[in-house]
């Protein structure tokens, strides 16, 4: 591509800031198309939908989201709020996870396949003294 001044002043909504939209509520079509309104309104260009389960973390960061997440519902609503975006010039995804860390689909992946589970090593420090035998204790390589 050819440098442009012009496209330097306006870079397409590929190269502009993108902005968190956290899913945390009850999300309806009524909502998607106030709170996109409201964006396009402050500047936005460009998003990324970040559903947060009603799983995920449930301790320590309370969600209300609903529909549930990965159901035909949420995935309507989805599809539904990319295409606003799209309409209204604004560059929006789905962040590919429910919550973070990503590849667990917030439990759902264990739930299908448990032995998915991560797993990893630990190390102990371990003081013995002369002539004890060393006991590894149960899951010890």
């Amino acid at each position: 591509m050819d440098f442009s001044k012009e496209a330097l002043k306006r870079p397409d909504n590929r190269y502009a800031v993108t902005y968190t939209w956290g899913w945390n509520a009850p999300i309806t079509r009524e909502g998607i198309d106030r709170e996109l309104e409201r964006m396009k309104l402050a500047g936005i260009r460009s998003l990324y939908i970040i559903p947060l389960p009603i799983s995920f973390r449930p301790e320590t960061n309370r969600s209300f989201l609903f529909p549930d997440y990965l159901t035909e519902e949420f995935f309507d609503l989805v599809k539904y709020a990319i295409n606003r975006a799209k309409e209204m010039g604004i560059g929006a995804w789905l962040y590919d996870e429910g919550g973070w860390p990503s590849g667990g689909a917030c439990t759902h992946t264990l739930l299908d396949d448990p032995d998915a589970a991560v797993r990893f090593l630990k190390t102990r420090e371990v003081t013995l003294k002369r002539a004890e035998t060393y006991q590894p204790g149960e899951g010890a390589i």
